[in-house]
């Protein structure tokens, strides 16, 4: 009885240790670079950004800051399917709500991808990190190092994809001019009481715009 009683424990401490983490707080740090000479020292106004991303299992929170110009924040909800999108900067503060299917219309339009598992791993804030290169039809590489000890929340987004089996803890997007790499400098795995708000109502001051309305004011 004993023993049986001791593999019980031991069992049982094995399913806590090697269950995935649900919830988390990370700090980002950004760097941009271009070949492009002209973007480049567009970019060295940039510096200082940083993504900070907080979510539980169904819920999250990005705020990207751009240097000083612009800070964006965008609050998902996976269970109803809303995002609302904040953003702070030279055109004012704006607000935009989204749906699930606006989010499905706009992920159709921009085609599809191809994920590579590559067997390679680096140690990221103590957390073994797997890589992965996510490919777009336009030949745009995207390269995740992510942790599989870290679920991932459901509401995905640029940074998170359903494709990628973890969170990522570093990773690289590259555009015909931009490269940016996002890398992770800080993480909690225990939300305090304040990291677990996600509220979806539009804050005062605010203008709220359609996803349209939006498109439009950035000439698109």
């Amino acid at each position: 009885m004993k023993i049986a009683s001791l593999f019980t424990v031991l069992l049982g401490f094995t399913l806590v240790t090697t269950a995935q983490i649900t919830e988390a707080k990370i700090a980002y740090d950004i760097k941009m670079s271009s070949d492009n000479p002209e973007i480049e020292m567009q970019l060295a106004m940039m510096q200082g950004s940083k993504l900070e991303m907080v979510f539980s299992e169904e819920k999250s929170k990005q705020q990207v800051s751009m240097g000083g110009f612009m800070t964006t924040t965008t609050i998902s909800d996976s269970k109803t399917g809303e995002t609302l999108t904040l953003m702070d900067g030279m055109m004012g503060k704006i607000a935009m709500r989204m749906n699930a299917n606006d989010v499905a219309d706009e992920e159709n339009a921009d085609g599809d991808f191809e994920v590579e598992f590559v067997n390679e791993t680096k140690e990221i804030l103590g957390h073994t990190c797997h890589k992965a290169i996510m490919v777009d039809e336009a030949g745009n590489e995207s390269i995740f190092w992510y942790s599989k000890e870290i679920q991932a929340p459901k509401t995905e987004s640029q940074y998170i994809q359903k494709e990628i089996p973890g969170m990522p803890l570093e990773f690289t997007m590259v555009s015909t001019e931009v490269t940016m790499t996002f890398t992770a400098t800080e993480l909690s795995t225990k939300l305090k009481k304040g990291d677990k708000n996600f509220p979806m109502d539009i804050p005062e001051g605010y203008n709220e715009m359609t996803p349209d309305q939006m498109r439009g004011s950035f000439g698109q």
